[in-house]
């Protein structure tokens, strides 16, 4: 949304194209325009010519001229730019308009023909445009370039770098034909032959509004705030300088700032345009002296926090969904969602004591505890106590899954196991059936060594008896000799 003054006049243009004209003396709405639907836009700039002429530069590149008096569309270009339209001008009949093509386009009201200036096409948009030299020069301003033409001919001229850094969104002449350039928060003053006069600071935001009236330059910026800069004599270096006067700020009585929208200087005094979107306040006021204030009691509509008793109303029937009647194949059957609030049995309350006594019966009638069977917790799985033992390594916990009796759960224990840990289960099987072998084949080695050691005894000992046998018999000779 956005808001272009002129001397008599207050445009407040929607995002839906919805362009509403205020009176600036009365306050009150002149006329409104509410286009169709097909032919809705964002605005995206305002001029203002004359007291009735109003040229709508759109986002979709559509520049519509639009009658403020007569409150209708005289003429609808739709699409004649590739972007969005940055800047309007008005030269005697025709009506230009330049944009993020980078191309001026222009559009004749008597004649009602189109031209586009072949030259001024570049690929660096343009944002904004002012005549000069009594409309037979013209200049379009880009991101950090001048360019100055030849209205007539519609040929490039010259080509001045500016200093500034993002788009130069406003272009104005003064009387002593000074030309000012702002872009963001600067200004930058050109002399005739567009030679760097002097560059100051508007304000601390981006400057949202500028206009020149006089000696006059007043600005307005994001933050809400309107400064009023007043043009100095000539100096003695043979050029005028600008100086700040004063700043001016609208608040309600509770200090809440208010935004001002839009101000001018017109016939010596400050109008301002100020207050919510959807109803604003247009002022003209004296130029304060210094720093002001402005307190204003904007009235806003506020929604009832009480209905009175006497208040009359139309009662409301609701209709439920089984009242309704369905047509058509499908959802024949329409069935009643809604649920009821569940019913409780009225219950005597019960001691504390019955119910500790009564703790560990299932049927509340209070059986002894002795007379139960009781049962151990039991589980289907042991796969958190298998995961613990193989990240650990502790044998006990392996132990007391992979020995356990119940194949069941042994089973379901391997079916839980994730896919990560399956190979560490198998890695800790096959070590431990290596480990099995290697004890066997360890016992094996020690029972034939045993039984080696065994049957040499028994040699030995029958050795021992054979020679035994063979003294016993010489013994017997010799006594028979003798």
């Amino acid at each position: 949304m956005r808001f272009r003054v002129n001397d008599k006049f207050c445009a407040q243009v929607w995002d839906s194209g919805r362009v509403v004209i205020y009176d600036n003396v009365t306050n009150t709405v002149r006329g409104e325009h509410v286009p169709e639907s097909h032919l809705q836009c964002a605005a995206n700039c305002i001029r203002w010519e004359g007291d009735n002429l109003l040229i709508l530069g759109c986002q979709d590149g559509t520049v519509i001229i639009f009658d403020a008096l007569e409150a209708k569309v005289k003429t609808f270009l739709k699409k004649v730019h590739a972007g969005t339209v940055e800047g309007l001008l008005m030269i005697g009949e025709r009506v230009l308009s330049c944009g993020q093509d980078g191309v001026i386009h222009e559009y004749h009201l008597t004649q009602q023909t189109r031209f586009q200036w072949d030259q001024a096409s570049d690929l660096r948009p343009l944002y904004s445009m002012a005549a000069i030299r009594g409309g037979l020069r013209l200049l379009a301003a880009s991101t950090s370039q001048l360019r100055m033409f030849n209205a007539e001919n519609r040929t490039l001229l010259k080509t001045v770098t500016t200093q500034h850094v993002s788009p130069v969104r406003f272009l104005l002449t003064t009387e002593s034909s000074q030309v000012l350039s702002c872009a963001d928060r600067h200004l930058v003053a050109w002399n005739k032959k567009l030679r760097c006069e002097s560059t100051l600071v508007i304000s601390s935001s981006e400057v949202t509004s500028l206009h020149t009236e006089g000696r006059w330059l007043t600005a307005v910026c994001a933050g809400g705030e309107c400064v009023v800069w007043t043009r100095s004599p000539e100096s003695a270096t043979g050029y005028e300088r600008w100086k700040r006067k004063i700043t001016v700020q609208v608040a309600t009585p509770d200090a809440t700032p208010l935004q001002i929208h839009e101000a001018r200087m017109v016939n010596g005094q400050l109008l301002l345009v100020f207050g919510p979107a959807g109803r604003p306040r247009i002022e003209t006021v004296p130029l304060p002296s210094r720093n002001h204030v402005l307190v204003r009691n904007v009235a806003t509509m506020t929604a009832p926090t009480q209905i009175s008793a006497d208040a009359t109303g139309v009662p409301v029937t609701h209709y439920k969904s089984s009242q309704a009647k369905i047509i058509g194949p499908l959802n024949e059957r329409v069935e009643n969602i809604s649920k009821s609030a569940p019913k409780y049995e009225d219950r005597d309350e019960i001691p504390l004591e019955e119910r500790l006594l009564d703790g560990g019966s299932d049927s509340g009638k209070g059986e002894e505890l002795d007379d139960q069977l009781l049962v151990n917790p039991r589980t289907d799985n042991m796969v958190h106590l298998l995961l613990q033992g193989l990240q650990s390594g502790d044998r006990t916990m392996l132990n007391a899954v992979i020995f356990r009796h119940d194949l069941e759960v042994v089973g379901n224990t391997v079916k839980r196991l994730p896919i990560d840990a399956i190979q560490l289960f198998i890695r800790e099987l096959e070590d431990r059936d290596q480990s099995q072998i290697t004890a066997e084949a360890e016992i094996t080695l020690v029972e034939d060594d045993t039984s080696r050691i065994d049957q040499d005894g028994v040699d030995s000992a029958a050795e021992d008896t054979s020679s035994g046998d063979e003294l016993h018999d010489d013994l017997e000779v010799m006594e028979v000799e003798a």
